[in-house]
């Protein structure tokens, strides 16, 4: 008869615990970050800062590239490089530049002192 409440205590207390920490990740991954049309007006170029916490602890941070046909709404690029936790990088959100070229053929993502990333748009 120990066993069995030493047993049942032992899962309602796993339990709480795993639920405990679900809650504490469930709003990752979680990115601030801006956005700019391209001169024509037919894509959007979407750049952020984003920052992910597994359940078991490890921490990612990486920029999240977008290129979004406005007329559809789809995603017709997405691109993800990540960088070392706390290590300098570009915030998308204060100070970051997204710089379309005057065809709306390309684009660049970065800041004063250095680009990112940059893609061709189709």
């Amino acid at each position: 008869m120990r066993y069995l409440v030493f047993g049942i205590l032992f899962v309602v207390v796993a339990i709480g615990a795993i639920g405990y920490r679900a809650l504490q990740v469930a709003h990752y991954p979680f990115g601030v970050g801006s956005c700019k049309k391209a001169p024509n007006g037919s894509y959007e170029a979407h750049a952020a800062n984003v920052t992910d916490v597994t359940f078991w602890g490890r921490e990612s941070e990486y920029y999240e590239f977008a290129i979004v046909d406005t007329r559809t709404g789809r995603t017709i690029i997405s691109h993800r490089i990540p960088y070392a936790p706390g290590a300098s990088a570009t915030d998308f959100y204060a100070n970051g530049v997204i710089q379309w070229d005057a065809s709306s053929s390309k684009v660049v993502f970065g800041d004063s002192d250095r680009t990112v990333w940059g893609t061709s748009v189709p």
